[in-house]
């Protein structure tokens, strides 16, 4: 392959050789090196968006685990949101690519839409990864997360009430689904660790200036609370973190076990369960067991943490009783008699509801077929409110503010028709419904079911899932906001 200007090579060859000597290979993850040196020979890819983390892990790889010769990939992916500082950063990671002898692959989101939320980018970002390994043949990409998110992860999945499962993300190997492998090597060394050794290897990287602002959660983590956090805790945090995510990845990995063979002991024929051994398991296995069950349901796969808890109480009841999630019904029946999730009444995804005309004023509650609830109510717009919306923290999947004044009285709730667009916030022009909702990662089968709010003259103003309109975006000096929640039993918890 073209290995580029002959000086660029020797440059970059010379930054590999000098950080290598400064974190030598035993001080990575045990786990995926061990993981590397079985997967050696075949090509692999890492994601590089030029920043400290990655350019170490991308020098560390080439330096320890390169399988051979030209078979490292790096992957950038350029979200377009920075203008010519992301730009910067695509060139950047070309040229050392180019001067470690390595390939590159570059993606763009064309049509982002207006400040995104991180969760999006983050989903924009991995279809590309996905779809580049499948096309190259890659099976592994390597990560270059680091202690100190590990121990960000850990404070904000404590915050949202995670189990053992999630206080072990991210794991030094994981899998999602049928994309690559995600392996972390560095998840042995802290920010401070890695900034250290490239300093003094006078390596260079980018700095990311939106990692200044306090808009994201994890941002206002970094920024605000881990300092305070490390300053606090008594002993190493590096030791303390690392110690935390492994025994809570060693207990999730029992627990999973335990429910699998439960599962499996209760599974009868026609996919139903039964509800004896259920009952005799420890709750903590069952629900694992249940949620795993459940999951494999078509149209269940994002089922929330509050359904899978409300199946769970159904199940480990003394009486009889059902579940309403979205389209269907988890029955929970009598003790010799399977569980089992069967359509709702009235959960035809070919029977479209009515529209229904509702108040922009007064407060309302509407049923919508197949479990949903929708609930409005006018608020004030007060500056923490504001603070929360500029920030990113209102979920689009279950909650909304929208600047619709008292006077227009009537909005409108109807289904999604195919053909409708409307303009996300913060995006220069419209888009149809469908792509937007395919931008969100939201399943066909979950948009046929849920509702489309809009204005008496037609205009769409939001949908689950969706940014709000930008004809709605809630600005300072608005004295009300109409806030919509949505909820049904396939929203995920977050």
């Amino acid at each position: 392959m073209e290995s580029g200007d002959p000086d660029n090579r020797v440059l970059w060859t010379a930054r590999r050789d000098r950080i290598a000597s400064r974190l030598p290979r035993p001080a990575m993850d045990r786990e995926a090196v061990d993981w590397l040196a079985r997967a050696r020979g075949r090509p692999w890819a890492v994601a590089c968006s030029g920043g400290l983390d990655s350019v170490a892990l991308a020098l560390l790889a080439e330096a320890w685990f390169r399988p051979r010769e030209g078979a490292t990939v790096l992957l950038h992916f350029n979200h377009g949101l920075r203008g010519a500082e992301s730009d910067g950063d695509a060139a950047f990671v070309r040229e050392m690519a180019a001067g470690l002898g390595c390939a590159y692959e570059a993606g763009r989101w064309e049509d982002a839409p207006g400040d995104p939320p991180e969760a999006e980018c983050r989903r924009a970002r991995w279809a590309f990864f996905e779809e580049t390994c499948r096309r190259l043949g890659i099976d592994c990409v390597l990560l270059g997360h680091q202690l100190d998110d590990v121990a960000e992860s850990l404070l904000m999945r404590a915050g949202r009430g995670s189990g053992t499962a999630g206080l072990a993300a991210p794991r030094s190997v994981s899998h999602a689904g049928s994309g690559p492998a995600r392996v972390r090597p560095l998840l042995g060394l802290s920010r401070g660790d890695l900034e250290a050794a490239m300093r003094e290897a006078d390596v260079p990287w980018r700095e990311d200036s939106t990692n200044e602002s306090r808009r994201h959660t994890r941002n206002r983590m970094r920024l605000d609370v881990l300092p305070a956090w490390k300053a606090a805790v008594p002993q190493d945090w590096r030791r303390a973190v690392a110690r935390t995510r492994r025994l809570c990845a060693e207990d999730a990995d029992a627990l999973a076990a335990l429910a699998a063979d439960l599962a499996q002991t209760a599974a009868l024929d026609g996919g139903g369960l039964l509800r004896a051994p259920l009952e005799a398991a420890h709750r903590a296995v069952a629900r694992r067991a249940l949620e795993r069950w459940l999951r494999g349901h078509d149209g269940l796969a994002e089922v929330s943490a509050a359904a899978v808890e409300a199946v769970v109480d159904a199940v480990l009841g003394t009486e009889t009783t059902a579940v309403e999630l979205g389209r269907w019904r988890v029955e929970a029946e009598a003790d010799t008699v399977c569980v089992r999730a069967v359509p709702c009444a009235g959960g035809d995804a070919t029977s479209a509801p009515p529209p229904r005309i509702l108040s922009g004023d007064s407060p309302f509650t509407v049923e919508w077929p197949g479990g949903g609830v929708l609930r409005g109510e006018r608020v004030d717009v007060a500056e923490t409110l504001l603070a929360r919306l500029e920030r990113g923290e209102v979920d689009p999947r279950g909650e909304v503010f929208l600047a619709v004044p008292p006077a227009a009285a009537a909005l409108v709730l109807r289904p999604w028709r195919a053909g409708d667009r409307y303009r996300p916030l913060g995006a220069p022009g419209t888009r149809k419904l469908k792509d937007a909702f395919a931008d969100r990662g939201v399943p066909p089968e979950r948009r046929r079911r849920l509702p489309v709010v809009t204005a008496a003259d037609g205009t769409v103003l939001w949908a689950p899932g969706l940014l709000p309109a930008e004809c709605a975006r809630v600005l300072r000096g608005c004295p009300s906001a109409l806030r919509l929640t949505y909820l049904d039993g396939s929203t995920p918890s977050g």
